[in-house]
């Protein structure tokens, strides 16, 4: 019993309400948890899966909280342009379905505009009801071991045959567990391979500011999160994390860093011909008769 209080003490001594235990459970759940559907939209290829349930949840939770006077959604400075881009949105979505015809089919607009309000969301939820530093650290914390959980879910799709749940099409959308081939590009526990990258650019320059700062055992995250970005083999996302984490190590003062984290980077590009290729085809030479 006294470890089991032991286990729980960080949590008590942060405040922890029952809507920060359902935000922990987020932080973990919505990358770890395969894109298996919950149910299709009939007559369309959409299908509604079980962390926009989860979202909804979270969502009814939020609404609760700013009843009780607990979330201060109103003090967020980014409330009114995140609103304003909503409404944007929305202004498009019925101009293309009522006046141009772009937009065919009013359910699919429909739900791909509330999809863009659903992504941005839980900003504001985290915004409104991180109090302090200890929820903070703890949340940070969880990140990263999410993060870890993607790794090694990646590397056992990689290597040993762990099933791929993809939502690049009408057919894998449907929830069929495949299995990639050793040549295909990775998608960890996402629906495919840029979600991965996507992911994964948002979070190892995280990796790299905590090795920055003295954290060595964030060097291995680091390093693991990098060999996964190349495996997705996404030029996009490459390029991007170059780009930040130079700018990153640059505006720390790392020069020298830097120089080391570009050539490990390029090394690791090198030795892996799945990105080495399409960065190859981006640039081709091609005669042409005229």
């Amino acid at each position: 019993m006294e470890k089991l209080a032991a286990l729980f003490k960080p949590f008590t001594k942060a405040k922890f309400r029952f809507i920060h235990w359902v935000l922990l459970l987020y932080i973990f759940f919505i990358p770890l948890w395969p894109k298996i559907p919950f149910k299709d939209v009939e007559y369309t290829y959409i299908n509604i899966r079980y962390e926009d349930i989860f979202l909804g949840f979270l969502a009814f939770l939020f609404v609760i909280e700013i009843i009780r006077g607990k979330a201060r959604i109103f003090k967020n400075p980014y409330l009114p342009w995140i609103v304003l881009y909503w409404v944007v949105v929305f202004i498009a979505f019925i101009y293309g379905h009522f006046v141009t015809k772009t937009v065919p089919v009013f359910n699919i607009g429909l739900l791909h505009s509330l999809r863009r309000v659903e992504y941005m969301f839980p900003f504001f939820v985290f915004f409104a009801l991180v109090e302090n530093a200890r929820q903070f650290r703890i949340y940070a914390i969880s990140i990263f071991l999410a993060l870890f959980g993607v790794i090694i879910y990646a590397f056992g799709q990689k290597f040993i045959g762990w099933p791929a749940y993809l939502t690049m099409n009408p057919v894998f959308s449907t929830g069929i567990p495949l299995l990639l081939k050793y040549e295909s590009r990775i998608a960890s526990t996402f629906g495919g391979h840029y979600d991965l990258g996507a992911f994964l650019v948002l979070l190892i320059p995280s990796t790299l500011a905590m090795f920055a700062a003295g954290k060595k055992k964030y060097g291995l995250l680091f390093f693991l999160s990098l060999l996964v970005l190349v495996y997705t083999a996404s030029r996009t996302s490459f390029i991007s994390y170059v780009v930040s984490a130079t700018a990153l190590l640059f505006f720390l003062r790392k020069w020298k860093m830097s120089v080391v984290i570009i050539f490990i980077s390029a090394v690791m590009m090198l030795f892996t011909r799945d990105l080495t290729d399409r960065f190859m085809k981006t640039f081709s030479v091609r005669q042409i008769l005229v």
